[in-house]
């Protein structure tokens, strides 16, 4: 039987590539691997490891070895809502946030202030109006290069 849909995130919208994951939850599932793997006694670093970091003392590697596996599970987890929400019925509140986070992930200095306001717009919409432009608008989030980086020095002076 073929799966079609991601054991983790649940979309269908992916290829499932590998263990019944889609190519965007098995690639954050193979970092996770790969750092839970690592270790900190060994010169060998994690691909993505910035090389304008030194190498860091072992303790510091522990610190920063489970706060990176944290930030991928964050990951795996927003990949699982935004999909169960995709799914889900849209409001105008749904798109005036999500039309946020595009704002802000443009620079927008007042994201918030920008777009607060802007769901009564979307009201006289229909539900299948609503989820299209909902979609659209995740489409283009989710196509923002480098936007789930990983955050090398967050743990590291904890």
């Amino acid at each position: 039987m073929k799966v079609t849909r991601c054991t983790n995130c649940g979309t269908e919208r992916f290829r499932i590539i590998a263990r019944k994951l889609c190519k965007r939850c098995y690639a954050v599932i193979r970092k996770i691997e790969q750092f839970e793997k690592w270790n900190p006694n060994s010169k060998k670093v994690p691909n993505g490891y910035p090389r304008s970091l030194p190498l860091m003392r072992h303790e510091h590697i522990a610190r920063m070895k489970v706060d990176i596996i944290a930030q991928c599970e964050d990951h795996l987890k927003q990949l699982r809502r935004m999909e169960e929400r995709l799914r889900g019925p849209i409001s105008s509140i749904n798109i005036e946030y999500q039309l946020e986070v595009l704002a802000e992930k443009a620079g927008a200095k007042n994201a918030r202030g920008i777009m607060h306001g802007a769901a009564i717009c979307f009201d006289g919409f229909t539900v299948e109006q609503r989820a299209i432009l909902f979609y659209w608008l995740y489409s283009i989030e989710e196509n923002i290069l480098r936007q789930h980086r990983i955050d090398w020095s967050r743990g590291m002076f904890n």
